[in-house]
């Protein structure tokens, strides 16, 4: 196991444990940690009820409760994969580095990718996986299943809150970028047109392919934020943009905000550029519209506390993935 992966199990690992602490009930923490997809399901996603049981009536984690077996001499032809939702890019980046677990139901066991350990999970969490797969296969019969990067992105309502562009040069560094006065510069452009065709579509369709590494300068950081009706809201760095150039395509970049460095990008799609330079000149930057929907928080209501919880792993990630997934308290 590297150390980056260490890593990332330790502060999901807090997270959790810190979401577990601020969760005052079960009818307040009831939610979706992972996201099944794989197997007979192909690249369509169900978000699973909960989270997996163990024997005691507890959460089973397969980090820390893993009933360590051999590897298996043979494997099975078909894996489901468990992706843990830890912030917005959660899916695109386990399709490409790996799921955090699979489970093989002809073994009735779990490989932790993560840590390259077989589990022979207790019995309620195979029961649990199982009647999982088969509610996810009856769905995707009905037609009622979509892509596992769609069917997260909605849950999130990622294709409901507002996306702008802030010029990459004065976001300063690392450490400077601050979140809490998202949009609130004098370069900062309109919002996009089109927020659900801005998420569902393009950005969807952008990171489908394999990324690609490379040094560049980017220059324009992609934030979004949105608040809803019932009391809570979203926002953050979706990531980093460069237009397209001397016949090279743009370019997007979810993990990193330092320039210079051979990190990981996804080559825009023509949609994706053309979304991006209607913003760009179809309005003077400083004309942006507050939406009527900012003015919805309840006086006093704050943010629900499973909403905090909800947002511990996307916190405890956004260091390493400079993804963004922040539950304000609504204006």
């Amino acid at each position: 196991m590297t150390m980056m992966l260490r890593l990332v199990a330790f502060v999901v690992a807090i997270a959790l444990l810190v979401a577990a602490v601020l969760t005052p009930s079960d009818a307040e923490a009831k939610g979706t940690s992972y996201l099944l997809t794989g197997g007979d399901l192909g690249m369509s996603g169900a978000l699973l009820s909960g989270f997996i049981p163990d024997d005691d009536g507890t959460d089973w984690s397969a980090t820390v409760e893993c009933q360590n077996v051999s590897p298996p001499t043979t494997m099975p032809s078909v894996a489901y994969e468990l992706y843990l939702r830890f912030g917005v890019f959660a899916v695109p980046s386990q399709r490409v580095h790996g799921p955090e677990m699979r489970y093989y139901p002809e073994l009735r066991l779990v490989h932790h990718v993560w840590s390259d350990q077989w589990c022979d999970p207790p019995a309620p969490a195979i029961a649990y996986l199982d009647a999982a797969i088969a509610d996810a296969l009856a769905a995707k019969a009905r037609g009622e299943l979509d892509d596992a990067f769609v069917a997260d992105l909605l849950d999130r309502r990622m294709h409901e809150v507002h996306y702008w562009l802030r010029p990459y040069a004065s976001i300063g560094t690392a450490e400077t970028y601050s979140t809490p006065y998202l949009g609130q510069c004098d370069e900062c452009t309109a919002y996009v047109p089109d927020s659900q065709e801005f998420a569902l579509g393009h950005l969807v369709q952008t990171m489908r392919a394999t990324p690609r590494r490379g040094a560049d300068r980017p220059a324009y950081a992609i934030e979004f934020e949105g608040f809803f009706p019932e009391g809570w809201g979203v926002g953050g760095l979706l990531g980093l943009y460069t237009p397209p150039a001397d016949g090279e395509p743009g370019r997007f970049r979810i993990n990193g905000l330092f320039d210079g460095e051979k990190l990981e990008y996804y080559e825009t799609t023509p949609g994706f550029d053309a979304a991006v330079a209607q913003v760009l000149s179809s309005r003077p930057a400083r004309e942006r519209i507050e939406p009527a929907i900012l003015d919805v928080g309840r006086d006093g209501g704050g943010v629900p506390i499973s909403s905090v919880a909800g947002a511990g792993v996307a916190l405890a990630l956004a260091a390493l993935l400079a993804v963004g997934a922040v539950r304000y308290r609504p204006i």
